[in-house]
């Protein structure tokens, strides 16, 4: 049956990605960066910024603003993923670079989520090295996240890039994280540095306090942690919820709760 809300819906998704090509050449879409925290309390660096995450974000002169989730959808259904994917890489390691010339390297770490894509391209070893050695940094200097789906899928080239980024020092998180049991089995086989949890589970853990569904979140982050694995959290919005993901025993998070993502030029002021 015809349903006009979905079909509105469906409509604007097909203009948005047949506007997002045009959009990308005259530079509306960018990168911002939103600070990951720590939570652990018994951590030595608990309440600083262990990480900056890169977000895509695509401000339309008359839509508005895409977020970055959104941004990537788009871009696969268009296949301007193929270019965004080693840019968000490149352009990333280049502003690190930048501010790690101008406040020297207490600047964290970068964090890049990965498309889908791009985490089981065969080149993706040589795409990260490239952006390293261009820009002049190490290893240890970016976070890749990578869609736990495709990781679970057992794709071969995204199961054969998280064992060679972890053999050349680069950190690795699933991202999309759910409560599946093979999700767990991952983490046990594969050399992941984490996790970060579907924002779905966490909106569920805000809107359903004293629900089965946090009950079971907090017993599935020491499961994880139990693995060796780091746990984040995103779209944390207020205190109530920092304190119960703290409690629960997450390790980091990000969300309007500390900072929203800003662009880069205001990246120097949030670290001094």
């Amino acid at each position: 049956m015809f349903d006009p809300v979905a079909d509105a819906e469906q409509r604007a998704k097909y203009a948005l990605a047949t506007a997002m090509p045009e959009a990308w050449e005259n530079g509306q879409v960018t990168l911002n960066y939103q600070p990951l925290v720590r939570l652990d309390p018994a951590a030595v660096d608990t309440g600083r910024i262990v990480a900056l995450a890169a977000l895509l974000r695509w401000e339309h002169p008359e839509r508005g603003i895409t977020a970055h989730e959104d941004c990537l959808s788009l871009a696969e259904q268009t296949g301007l993923v193929l270019t965004i994917g080693p840019w968000m890489l490149r352009h990333a390691c280049e502003q690190l670079r930048g501010w790690r010339d101008q406040l020297g390297t207490a600047v964290p770490p970068i964090r890049v989520d990965l498309a889908t894509h791009l985490t089981k391209d065969p080149d993706l070893v040589a795409i990260v090295h490239d952006a390293l050695h261009a820009a002049q940094l190490r290893p240890e200097d970016i976070q890749l996240g990578m869609p736990v789906e495709v990781i679970v899928a057992g794709h071969g080239d995204a199961l054969d890039n998280v064992a060679t980024l972890a053999d050349i020092g680069v950190r690795t998180q699933l991202t999309r994280y759910g409560q599946a049991a093979g999700n767990l089995i991952l983490l046990e086989s594969l050399p992941v540095h984490g996790v970060e949890l579907a924002g779905s589970l966490v909106a569920a853990a805000a809107q359903q306090p004293g629900s089965v569904v946090r009950s079971a979140l907090a017993n599935l982050v020491p499961l994880i942690r139990g693995t060796g694995a780091a746990v984040a959290v995103t779209d944390l919005d207020d205190g109530e919820q920092v304190s119960w993901w703290r409690g629960a025993g997450a390790d980091s998070a990000r969300g309007a709760a500390f900072a929203p993502p800003v662009a880069a030029r205001d990246i120097p002021a949030l670290l001094c």
